[in-house]
């Protein structure tokens, strides 16, 4: 069941119910996402309660979906400009962190040479509680039986959006190979676009918020392999980069 958060107008951090509610704003300056893992093609896939298996292969394979019956909580969000970390895998995926503030403008000038930036607009989160995740694991245990040789996750928390703009830099474009290589990696996306002014710009906007950024946590098996007995915090799904072949690099954009 989804719901929204509520936060009451008053001197405490939590909801009374003696005083009015409102959504939530989070302030974004002060969020670090750590976990969340974020795509450059989002979708509504990888929500909240959607259980995927990662078998020895590496390949991601849908489970089962508890989307419907997840217990969310929404917050809508202020996001600021993040630092990003961009990777190559089947498409683009990319980590997040603050920027410094202290930085001065000259400093930030040459960062942008090594240093990809994301932002997103109409943002929010998508979250769910410790308890709520239990909640969800007796489901799971009526519906999933673990495999011999793949691990298994399950989307705790997401960050949804409606527009995503991803600027890239010089030294993350070139690693990357280049605009036609990021530009095939994005290929059957009508939403997106890219375009240059003094960066290479990845830009994304969608009629609903969709999912950006995901954050899963490891389902662990019990000693009899039959059932999950925990849900692992520190095993956090996470995306290996596929390295680049000589054949997927964009050499024009450089002379």
């Amino acid at each position: 069941m989804r719901s929204s958060s509520l936060v009451a107008f008053c001197s405490l951090p939590f909801v009374v119910s003696s005083c009015v509610p409102t959504l939530v704003g989070l302030p974004g300056d002060h969020v670090v996402p750590a976990g969340f893992v974020c795509t450059a093609t989002p979708s509504e896939a990888y929500g909240p309660g959607y259980v995927f298996r990662v078998d020895q292969t590496g390949a991601e394979l849908l489970v089962s979906d508890l989307g419907a019956i997840a217990q969310t909580h929404v917050f809508a969000a202020a996001l600021p400009v993040y630092d990003a970390t961009v990777s190559r895998s089947v498409g683009l995926s990319f980590d997040l962190k603050i920027p410094n503030p202290a930085i001065s403008n000259a400093e930030a000038s040459a960062a942008a040479a090594t240093t990809s930036h994301a932002s997103f607009g109409q943002g929010r989160f998508v979250l769910m509680t410790d308890a709520g995740v239990a909640s969800l694991l007796s489901e799971i245990n009526g519906q999933v039986f673990p495999k011999p040789g793949s691990r298994y996750f399950v989307v705790r928390d997401t960050v949804q959006a409606k527009t995503v703009d991803l600027r890239f830099s010089r030294s993350d474009e070139l690693r990357l190979g280049g605009q036609v290589t990021i530009a095939s990696l994005l290929s059957g996306s009508p939403s997106l676009s890219l375009k240059r002014d003094s960066q290479l710009v990845l830009s994304a906007s969608f009629d609903t918020p969709l999912n950006v950024c995901v954050r899963a946590v490891e389902l662990i098996p019990g000693p009899d392999g039959s059932e999950f007995s925990t849900v692992s915090e520190s095993g956090i799904w996470t995306v290996s980069e596929r390295p680049l072949n000589a054949r997927d690099v964009d050499r024009t954009i450089f002379h």
